[in-house]
């Protein structure tokens, strides 16, 4: 029984192994994974992950068991919000009777009698095959950020996982580079496939590059100032050339994509972790090492602002212009669908028939603005919902720090949350978040805000 155990503990991590290298290399360099080829693969390859995870024995300790070192309630009671918005979202896709959705949501009922054939029964999505679909890769997301947070012993561990993270972001980059220093006029993503925008690396749109990257700028300034035990000044050395290295080949691509949004998102994120890091430092050395690597990127960062940028910083005010009407048109259909939604990934669908101005552009996809489109079609239940998740693991993330001060583990959970908040600044202005590369790293960098000490066997210390 021990041996057949023993086998199927190999078996399933091997495959939690490779599923999480698949879904942390592929996505990006598959133009984002945006296609429905790219988007099907990453969800199937996370379910099939997610199976392993479950389907591995659970030996002595739980799945959600943390460090050794930190333990607290605030994960698991998490969860129970983040369990709660998924099944909303799935709800949202399930018929329901006419009756309920009319005093759930009158808008909805509004809504669907404009479409032929009302039956007795609706759902409180207006496109329940869009929900589904958006619900799909937000299980994917969940189940990645599962894995990831709470890992087999025998997964990645998390200094290994940090390094792959960078190393990805580092050759996107240098692929984003490459291309702007070789292509004049039409751009072409790989030298080789046409695109109608202005593409930077593998991704079509420059900002859903952007977002990628300002994810993993703190956690490279992470992992090369993380104090590692056992890494005499030599090996420390290394780490901190890695990781300074890293951020600033990241940074070089960040502007050079003339993401506002962007540059804006990883200031506050790098300005964060600075003081976060300095603070956490325990020789003065490497304070100074932190504050002078923070200074470098942001002196960088103004050195590479390109005559492109500030062509494009000039034209902000029209953009912000158009921007603001879209968020005032918009927020119409949150006050109208305010407690249940119109339903995930409805609003390319919902807004074109409710805006009044923004006559020029056929279609809008989406609200430019994660939060807002979020409460459109979630509704306050659904925002509440993964606000308070949101709440309580940042929370969870802040203790852990705290009660792991100066260690590894503690640096690399102020480089996650710091490329999280940075996200969040930069979705305030886009929507990278729906573009799966995107919201699958996303998983993977809130799953570094729990301390879990398990790993792989071999070099399975992540402090």
């Amino acid at each position: 029984m021990g041996t057949s155990n023993h086998i199927l503990s190999r078996a399933c991590d091997a495959v939690i192994n490779a599923g999480m290298v698949f879904l942390l290399l592929f996505p990006p360099f598959f133009f984002g994974s945006v296609s429905p080829g790219g988007r099907l693969l990453v969800e199937v390859a996370a379910m099939v992950v997610f199976v392993a995870w479950l389907w591995r024995p659970r030996g002595e300790a739980g799945y959600l068991s943390g460090s050794r070192s930190y333990t607290s309630r605030l994960p698991k009671l998490a969860l129970i919000p983040l369990g709660g918005f998924c099944a909303y979202v799935f709800l949202q896709t399930v018929p329901l009777p006419a009756d309920m959705i009319a005093a759930l949501s009158p808008a909805t009922v509004a809504q669907h009698r404009m479409a032929p054939g009302l039956g007795e029964r609706l759902t409180l999505s207006l496109s329940p095959e869009r929900t589904t679909n958006d619900l799909l890769l937000l299980y994917a997301c969940v189940a990645v950020f599962l894995v990831a947070a709470f890992p087999t012993k025998g997964q990645i561990n998390r200094r290994r996982l940090s390094v792959i993270l960078v190393g990805t972001g580092v050759a996107v980059s240098l692929l984003a580079i490459l291309q702007k220093a070789t292509q004049h006029g039409n751009a072409k993503i790989y030298w080789a496939i046409s695109c109608r925008q202005d593409p930077c690396g593998p991704f079509v749109n420059p900002s859903d590059f952007a977002g990628y990257v300002i994810l993993l700028i703190p956690i490279a300034l992470a992992v090369g100032f993380g104090r590692s035990p056992g890494a005499g000044p030599r090996g420390s050395g290394k780490w901190t050339v890695f990781g300074v290295v890293s951020a600033v080949i990241m940074t070089i691509a960040l502007v050079l994509s003339a993401s506002r949004s962007g540059i804006a998102g990883v200031l506050v994120a790098v300005a964060l972790l600075s003081v976060t890091l300095a603070i956490g430092a325990r020789s003065r050395r490497k304070r100074v090492a932190v504050i002078t690597a923070a200074v470098l990127i942001c002196v960088l960062g103004a050195w590479a602002a390109t005559s492109r940028l500030m062509e494009k910083m000039e034209r902000a005010g029209v953009a912000w212009g158009e921007r603001a009407l879209l968020w005032r048109e918009s927020s119409v259909l949150a006050r109208d669908f305010r407690i249940c939604g119109t339903g995930l990934g409805t609003f390319g669908v919902v807004f074109p028939q409710h805006r009044k101005g923004l006559t020029q552009q056929v279609s809008f996809t989406n609200a430019e603005n994660d939060f807002l489109e979020l409460l459109i079609e979630t509704g306050l239940i659904g925002g509440v919902l993964f606000g308070t998740f949101l709440g309580l693991w940042a929370a969870s993330g802040v203790r852990a720090a705290s009660a792991m001060f100066g260690g590894f583990r503690a640096a690399l959970i102020c480089g996650a949350g710091a490329g999280c908040a940075a996200m969040l600044v930069h979705d305030f202005f886009h929507f990278s978040l729906r573009i799966p590369a995107n919201a699958v790293l996303f998983a993977v960098c809130l799953a570094l805000l729990h301390p879990a000490s398990r790993g792989s066997g071999k070099g399975s210390s992540d402090d």
